[in-house]
């Protein structure tokens, strides 16, 4: 009897030392983040189904589905790159290293991802016309493309959170983030 109840000791001190760890932590939070965002889009989903109706409901797919396309054309791997570089230059307090990594992920987005989202927002109202038999679908589909370019700084902002490990400051950015896209979404149609 006196094993287990040391066995069982030694197990509670594990598990409140790993709660204690940063790691487990930042994992918990991370995840509660991610089911808040589960929730938010899963209500806006909703709301958009009741709101457009089954044919709007279709285009409004087709027009997300099709700007998601210029998204999937990103090849260069920036934010990975970025978010990897940025965490060694904030962990050695490297500030020139920053402001370098910063400026790295700046100048890729701007020679890269701006001529390709200009070449998707015209060439999308052509394949659109040909598809569909609508130019306006690709309109649509190229206006929201070309909004990924504002989420740059976005982006910038969140890497920034996640390299110097403030989990919570991410967590209510990106689902304040999140929030105002969906209110955005739902105030226009």
């Amino acid at each position: 009897m006196n094993r287990l109840i040391r066995a069982v000791g030694t197990v509670r001190s594990l598990i409140q030392a790993q709660l204690q760890g940063r790691f487990l932590r930042d994992t918990l939070v991370l995840q509660s983040g991610q089911f808040m965002l589960i929730i938010l889009q899963a209500a806006t989903t909703f709301a958009l189904i009741r709101l457009l109706g089954p044919a709007l409901l279709g285009i409004y797919t087709l027009i997300g589905s099709l700007a998601a396309l210029a998204g999937l054309l990103d090849i260069t791997g920036s934010q990975r790159v970025t978010l990897t570089q940025l965490a060694k230059a904030i962990g050695a307090e490297d500030s020139t290293e920053v402001t370098r990594v910063l400026a790295y992920f700046l100048q890729i987005n701007l020679l890269y991802n701006v001529p390709l989202i200009l070449i998707f927002f015209v060439a999308a109202p052509q394949v659109t016309r040909v598809l569909y038999g609508s130019p306006t679908i690709g309109l649509w589909a190229g206006a929201l493309a070309f909004t990924q370019l504002t989420d740059i700084p976005t982006q910038l902002i969140g890497m920034v959170y996640q390299a110097r490990r403030t989990m919570w400051q991410l967590v209510s950015y990106e689902t304040g983030k999140v929030a105002i896209g969906s209110l955005t979404t739902l105030t226009l149609l």
